[in-house]
């Protein structure tokens, strides 16, 4: 039987075509936007909740040290990627400016990537950015630059090729075979960007 797994992560995990978390049919608890603060708290609660107790591995997608999240009473602030450049949240970044330290929040994810693999230790790390810490099966996500053109912008996110690429390494490790039918439909899903270069994730779902 092939093993059970959960990734969480931000937009490298969760986007509007398939990554390489859907590839792999795992749980995909990913949030496209999102920081390193609330991909821990999802983590733990998951932990608390002995959910990850069905899991064989748990995949965890470290994102930006320059995203805040905070969860208020009505629920998360929007995810809204690098705070410094954040439209949704720039009233947050006009008073947060002035104290924000990027060695802390350096030094947080750290911390946060000890406590988790210590915790849990079936976890798979792999970080956007570029980090110094052991054991990552992915360092430095961001640097898999993509090459889709839509409409109006060009993607920085990695292609679903690439993404195939990162799912295949993972399925390596874990000793467990891609689904055929789902890398077709990954193919149709990549010719179907590089044709329309329309930007919809209702286009590009994938089922299993």
């Amino acid at each position: 039987m092939a093993p059970k797994l959960i990734s969480f992560g931000c937009s490298y995990t969760q986007y509007i075509y398939p990554t390489y978390a859907d590839i792999l049919k795992t749980t995909n608890r990913g949030v496209c936007g999102t920081g390193n603060d609330r991909i821990f708290y999802d983590i733990m609660q998951s932990y608390k909740n002995k959910e990850l107790d069905d899991y064989d591995h748990v995949i965890v997608q470290w994102t930006s040290q320059y995203r805040f999240d905070y969860l208020k009473k009505d629920g998360w602030t929007f995810p809204d990627g690098n705070i410094t450049v954040s439209k949704e949240n720039k009233n947050i970044w006009k008073r947060l400016q002035y104290w924000f330290n990027e060695e802390y929040e350096y030094e947080k994810l750290i911390n946060y990537m000890t406590v988790v693999e210590n915790l849990i230790p079936k976890t798979i790390f792999m970080t956007m950015t570029d980090i110094d810490y052991p054991n990552l099966f992915l360092n430095h996500f961001e640097s898999i630059t993509g090459d889709y053109e839509f409409e109006d912008f060009k993607d920085k996110h990695p292609t679903i090729m690439q993404h195939i690429e990162v799912a295949n390494k993972l399925a390596v490790k874990l000793n467990l075979t891609l689904d055929k039918d789902i890398l077709l439909k990954c193919f149709e899903i990549d010719k179907t960007i590089k044709k329309t270069k329309h930007f919809s994730a209702d286009a590009y779902t994938i089922t299993y």
